[in-house]
């Protein structure tokens, strides 16, 4: 991934993905669809950003977790 897609996924995961304790499909599915409607409008695909477009939900609940235990 480059530097600029790996700034733009760490500035959209602090402005978007809180701790949540709730992990909820509807949630994951709603960040998922707000993430590549985020990246298109930036001009950034799915691809760009070295996610799976088939991974973009495991991708937010695996960012869900970190960020609510930021140890781990």
């Amino acid at each position: 991934m480059t530097v600029r897609g790996v700034k733009y996924l760490n500035d959209w995961v602090g402005k978007n993905v809180r701790p949540l304790p709730t992990r909820g499909d509807v949630l994951i599915r709603a960040l998922a669809q707000k993430l590549r409607d985020d990246a298109s409008a930036t001009g950034f695909t799915i691809a760009d950003l070295e996610i799976e477009g088939s991974q973009v939900e495991q991708y937010i609940r695996e960012t869900i977790t970190q960020v609510a235990q930021p140890e781990s």
